[in-house]
């Protein structure tokens, strides 16, 4: 799940999300966006502060579904 529709789903602002992973609400704004990617300590509290729910692979470009087309067309 994209940082951004948890954030939506749970009603949590940046601010608020800010808080719970020890951070500033512009660098929640910049994941949220996809304008930059949390380096690994920001993942790991944001993975624990969203319950599982944004994992690392979801702040990458590539969905599983893209993944597995260009792997089908690669051979």
């Amino acid at each position: 799940m994209k940082l951004s529709d948890f954030l939506t789903k749970t009603g949590k602002s940046d601010e608020d999300f800010a808080k719970e992973v020890d951070s500033t609400p512009n660098a929640v704004r910049y994941w949220r966006t996809g304008e930059r990617i949390p380096r690994p300590v920001f993942m790991r509290r944001i993975l624990v502060a969203t319950s599982g729910d944004v994992t690392p692979n979801d702040f990458h470009l590539f969905q599983p579904e893209q993944v597995k087309n260009e792997t089908d067309t690669a051979a």
